[in-house]
């Protein structure tokens, strides 16, 4: 059976804008990058020792002592569950960041309790229980996962930056510098072919903030041009997470594509649901992007829709034509073609464990991001859906 969320997602698709061009041109997925896999050991090292019983995203495993790198927990852990492989991936990024000084080490507890999804490592860990087939993964995927999560936090620490450094005090400018310098040396203490991973995530990052920066103010940006900055501010990291706990556990070469493939679709609805938040709700922190001219889907579509939209922006907004221009995009049909792309990405990634033994949690993880997309709209008045 279908959720609530898919039945409604199928249900909300927009009418055709008037008069200027295809609504959700998408244009065609790209080419499957290259798997972050290393040619000469296609599934990873598979040194192991003695095991005990365990539990990872309720499936039973057992935790290997395998090879060890700099930043890594090592020794057994018994009674292992997801709560304590996170607990050892979160105590392994403090030592790993916070031996600097106690400026850093402040600044760390701050950079934590602003996101506390641990979604990366989260994804690091489960595709490596869904390759395990009863073997867990060596502590070298926990150091994979203190990594991915350590440049995620970099990156949302210069995204905060980036929208109002005032936020952060002077002694903070460089911590998301050391956040990055960290996570790339976490990874290259794994192997070369997980710090090369890393690194690229790194690279497409920068470029997606280029494109965005491109386009910034540009009432004409096209669709296309949204979902490639996408492509490359979020897709790539959740696609390397998910295909370094694959392959550092063991998994085939075929376990491995479907997994990143299926980081990449969950990439891309987190992406679009943070966009969606952006523009449906009243916190105090939403509303930066129409505010910096970066213009997302459902404003990309409000404004093919909406003469009146196009007549405000394309400039900085004040706070009151901000308002204005937020409730604009709200009466649009842009939430319900939001909707309707992040139903797609949450049923392309599913697609992607069918051959899996166990999903190990992982459909409830993208599931859950369908359901907060819905949950975010459906206080909307203005959002008029199938229900």
């Amino acid at each position: 059976m279908r959720s609530t969320f898919a039945r409604i997602a199928t249900r909300a698709r927009p009418t055709a804008p008037r008069g200027r061009g295809p609504l959700l041109d998408y244009g065609a997925d790209p080419p499957d990058p290259v798997d972050p896999v290393d040619p000469a050991d296609p599934a990873g090292s598979a040194d192991s020792a003695r095991t005990v019983p365990g539990r990872v995203g309720g499936v039973d495993v057992r935790l290997d002592e395998g090879p060890t790198a700099t930043g890594a927990a090592t020794g057994v852990v018994h009674g292992a569950d997801l709560g304590a492989q996170l607990g050892l991936v979160e105590a392994a990024m403090r030592s790993a960041v916070t031996d600097v000084d106690e400026t850093i080490a402040r600044s760390f507890d701050y950079v934590l309790a602003r996101d506390r999804s641990r979604l990366r490592a989260r994804l690091v860990l489960l595709s490596a229980a869904a390759v395990g087939a009863g073997g867990a993964p060596p502590p070298a995927v926990i150091t994979a996962a203190a990594a991915v999560e350590l440049l995620h936090l970099a990156q949302r620490h210069h995204d905060t930056r980036h929208h109002d450094v005032r936020q952060l005090g002077e002694a903070d400018v460089l911590v998301g510098d050391h956040l990055l310098a960290r996570s790339l040396q976490l990874a290259l203490a794994v192997d070369a072919a997980t710090g090369e991973a890393v690194g690229r995530c790194v690279v497409a990052r920068v470029r997606g903030q280029l494109l965005d920066d491109r386009d910034r103010y540009c009432v004409d940006r096209l669709v296309p041009a949204y979902v490639e900055a996408c492509r490359a501010r979020t897709a790539p990291l959740t696609a390397v997470a998910a295909a370094l706990g694959a392959r550092l556990a063991g998994g085939s070469g075929e376990q491995v594509t479907a997994l990143r493939r299926y980081g990449e679709q969950l990439g891309l609805a987190l992406q679009l649901t943070d966009d969606l938040r952006d523009v449906v709700t009243d916190a105090a922190d939403t509303g930066n992007d129409l505010r910096t001219g970066v213009y997302t889907l459902p404003t990309l579509v409000a404004l093919r829709e909406s003469g009146e939209l196009l007549a405000v922006l394309g400039r900085p907004l004040d706070r009151a034509a901000l308002a204005h221009a937020t409730q604009v995009v709200r009466r649009s049909g842009g939430v319900a073609a939001a909707l309707t792309q992040i139903h797609r990405h949450v049923t392309d990634a599913t697609a992607r464990l069918d051959d899996l033994a166990t999903p190990a949690g992982l459909d409830e993880l993208v599931h859950g991001v369908g359901h907060r997309a819905w949950h975010l709209a459906a206080d909307q008045p203005v959002v008029v859906l199938d229900q």
